[in-house]
């Protein structure tokens, strides 16, 4: 008799260790490591024909074919950047823009976000249009020094992208001439040498961990 309890309790604890096994496995297949990754040269109708450019943060350029699915994440257009979701399309897409260092920005806030309506887009553009709501750039228009006419980015400014598919993402644009040209030089100045606009550069973090931290 003891002996069968003893077979017992050891086939008992054979079992809870694999299943403790099985589950360390699966908390570890779960962790996707966050890798920052830059995106060059984007284009945002450089051709002003009122078309936009889908990007999806894990698989780049999206055929404007599927601007109705859940596949992009973000879409360019001038400097109107829309995401997956409200007006703009199928997805869980919304949006904040925060003042901060990228490195810094860790914590995904709980609340806070903007959808995209019909009359203004999720992500603010121009800084100090709206009341309490930073945007990510400069307009220069006549300036008296410096480049006129020129869009500028703001330094300390994070887009939290929540993404069509509900993940998170955090992105800071470095750039919206071709090339992420220096905008301080004699040549960016001139605007029969300045390069092209209508064209992003920024670097972004995707968390898929469905967690609230990068």
């Amino acid at each position: 008799m003891e002996k069968k309890i003893s077979i017992f309790y050891l086939l008992f604890i054979i079992v809870l260790l694999g299943f403790t096994s099985c589950d360390d496995d699966d908390e570890t297949a779960e962790l996707i490591p966050l890798i920052e990754e830059t995106a060059t040269d984007i284009p945002a109708d450089p051709n002003r024909a009122g078309d936009f450019t889908f990007f999806s943060f894990e698989n780049g350029i999206v055929a404007s074919s599927l601007s109705a699915t859940t596949s992009w994440d973000i879409a360019f257009g001038g400097t109107a950047i829309l995401t997956n979701g409200g007006s703009s399309g199928p997805g869980q897409g919304e949006a904040l823009v925060v003042k901060g260092i990228f490195e810094n920005i860790t914590q995904i806030p709980d609340e806070g976000f903007f959808v995209d309506t019909e009359a203004s887009p999720a992500i603010q553009g121009r800084d100090g249009q709206i009341e309490d709501r930073p945007g990510w750039y400069n307009y220069t228009g006549e300036a008296p020094t410096g480049p006129k006419h020129a869009v500028l980015t703001v330094p300390g400014r994070v887009i939290i992208v929540k993404t069509a598919e509900g993940n998170y993402a955090k992105m800071e644009i470095l750039s919206y001439y071709e090339g992420n040209p220096n905008t301080t030089t004699e040549e960016f100045e001139n605007l029969q040498t300045r390069p092209a606009s209508r064209h992003y550069t920024f670097r972004y973090v995707v968390q898929k961990n469905d967690t609230k931290t990068f």
